[in-house]
């Protein structure tokens, strides 16, 4: 999968060739920006705070990291290989959802966490989805 993070303003000016998928994180209800349905097999709306802490306020849940990896999932059945990922900033809550999906899917997510990545994933956020592929019975005793 090649993945694309932006942020809001640079997400709704998103465009792809090729069949894509989006994520698209905002931080309240019907915030979402105006996303291009040009070759778009498929879009994901989700909204939580950008917070580390879990069952705080709007934090992202163990049902929206179980969200990400269905929707991930389908996109691929779909053959999409293009996922452009955005939340407010760019920098964090996408970073996250990325990270884990990279680590999970690709193998690897060392850029994400590097000195070199203008990245800061959301700890929360990355540990969720992780969680929810590696141990998806764990929330459910």
């Amino acid at each position: 999968m090649i993945y694309f993070i932006k942020n809001k303003g640079t997400a709704r000016n998103f465009r792809c060739d090729e069949p894509w998928a989006c994520i698209s994180i905002a931080t309240f209800d019907d915030t979402w920006p105006p996303i291009d349905e040009t070759n778009r097999e498929g879009l994901l709306r989700m909204f939580f705070d950008d917070v580390d802490i879990p069952k705080y306020r709007n934090s992202f849940s163990e049902e929206q990291a179980q969200h990400v990896l269905g929707f991930y999932e389908e996109m691929v059945e779909k053959g999409v290989e293009v996922m452009m990922v955005h939340c407010e900033a760019g920098i964090s809550r996408s970073s996250g959802v990325v990270a884990a999906l990279s680590k999970i899917f690709e193998g690897d997510d060392s850029y994400y966490f590097s000195d070199k990545s203008p990245y800061h994933p959301n700890r929360l956020v990355y540990r969720s989805i992780l969680e929810a592929h590696f141990n998806p019975d764990a929330n459910n005793d």
